[in-house]
């Protein structure tokens, strides 16, 4: 059975209602025209303004679904990782843009300014963490293992900590994991983030929380 969360009466028309899957990857949007009797599942196109975001994110685990009480047609999606707003709700496939820019929903565990390179690296809870080469606009992708894919995770769900040495010009070094699967690891990086590899031989079931790197 599935559960339901974030039911809202259009403002306009008391008929239309809508309401969406809780507790689990996007199942759906739902909409009704006639209060509640019959409902239609709408399909949907992304607009995403935060370009590292995958399009598994959308409505993953939604906590509330509401109507705007003052512009017709508009409505607001907040779900596990951010909010997301459409200007045509009861079309069959609406456009929703991730609308967070000024929204914090990132928990960081670290953040590490290698010597050459870009400005920024960051751990993070959840999403794993980013390179950023500017410090004034969203990365463009997560740090990741090999190439971005349109998924959750990767490897690591978190990065708990990061570090170098200052003899060392490019190479990097993480920890993290993936709690929920009791997966850890360690990775590297020998080009200031771009691309990392994992470290052979580190106890999965050991949970990494800093890490320091020697000189030499």
């Amino acid at each position: 059975n599935d559960v339901f969360n974030g039911i809202s009466i259009n403002p306009f028309d008391e008929k239309n209602i809508i309401t969406t899957t809780s507790e689990a990857q996007d199942k759906g949007i739902f909409v009704s025209n006639d209060g509640g009797n019959s409902w239609q599942k709408h399909d949907r196109i992304l607009h995403k303004t935060t370009k590292w975001w995958p399009d598994s994110f959308f409505n993953n685990n939604g906590s509330s679904l509401d109507f705007d009480p003052k512009i017709k047609n508009r409505a607001y999606l907040t779900d596990w990782f951010g909010i997301w707003k459409t200007d045509n709700i009861n079309t069959s496939k609406p456009v929703w843009e991730n609308f967070s820019r000024g929204h914090e929903q990132l928990v960081m565990f670290d953040l590490f300014t290698p010597l050459n390179g870009p400005p920024l690296i960051s751990g993070a809870a959840d999403v794993e963490g980013f390179v950023h080469e500017r410090l004034d606009e969203f990365p463009q992708k997560r740090l990741g293992i090999g190439a971005a894919k349109d998924e959750l995770y990767d490897f690591m769900q978190e990065t708990y900590g990061i570090a170098s040495s200052y003899d060392s010009k490019n190479t990097i070094v993480r920890v993290g994991g993936w709690r929920w699967r009791n997966q850890n690891a360690m990775a590297f990086s020998e080009d200031n983030g771009k691309t990392w590899q994992t470290v052979n031989g580190y106890p999965k079931n050991k949970i990494p929380q800093q890490i320091a790197v020697s000189r030499g």
